[in-house]
């Protein structure tokens, strides 16, 4: 006996796709869709115009402008470039008080010279203080690199001018003296070109 023709399967048949097609069909439209948005956003310009951070450092960290043509200093960097307008600067900036002295009249020029009670912690601005080997020992106070051959007498090793310190009467920490001065010295006098290497930040 004949069997009975049976339907053809679905892939045979005229004008129609087998459902192992359709299915293949249908996984391959969202997968391109999804591929052409990745591309997209590989590929379209930022919209908020900013550029990629490269790791520099946005603060200013130039030197203080001398004043010469085409310098761009921020505001509040422009120092004078004098000796004279130096000291006269810091001296017009530091503090009545170190500590638990008071300000006095020092017996200096008073535009280059201060002190502090009695016995006198006293500053001295615009000469050389004792020159530090190049294995010494130097102290980075608030900013301002520091040289101290005993303890009493330290000066600044890192400014175009130099700045002195002679601490009278001081027995114990005084690094914790001389730190008070050292704000008013980064806020007015120049730092240095060729500072030692120990007072690199």
């Amino acid at each position: 006996m004949d069997s009975e023709p049976q339907p053809a399967p679905d892939s045979e048949r005229p004008g129609r796709v087998g459902f192992t097609g359709r299915v293949a069909a249908l996984v391959a439209l969202p997968v391109a869709a999804v591929a052409t948005i990745g591309m997209f956003v590989l590929i379209a310009p930022s919209s908020t115009g900013t550029t990629p951070n490269n790791g520099a450092a946005s603060t200013w960290r130039g030197t203080p402008s001398t004043g010469s043509p085409g310098s761009s200093a921020p505001p509040g960097t422009n120092l004078p470039t004098t000796v004279d307008g130096v000291c006269s600067g810091l001296v017009a900036q530091l503090p009545q008080q170190v500590h638990d002295r008071t300000r006095r009249p020092s017996q200096g020029d008073p535009a280059r010279t201060a002190a502090w009670g009695d016995p006198p912690i006293t500053l001295g601005c615009g000469v050389a203080g004792p020159s530090a080997p190049a294995d010494a020992q130097v102290w980075l106070l608030n900013g301002v690199c520091w040289f101290s051959p005993d303890g009493a007498l330290w000066a600044t090793v890192d400014r175009a001018v130099p700045v002195t310190v002679t601490l009278t009467g001081v027995s114990t920490a005084p690094g914790q003296w001389v730190i008070e001065l050292s704000a008013p010295i980064t806020a007015t006098v120049p730092p240095a070109t060729n500072a030692p290497t120990g007072c690199r930040q």
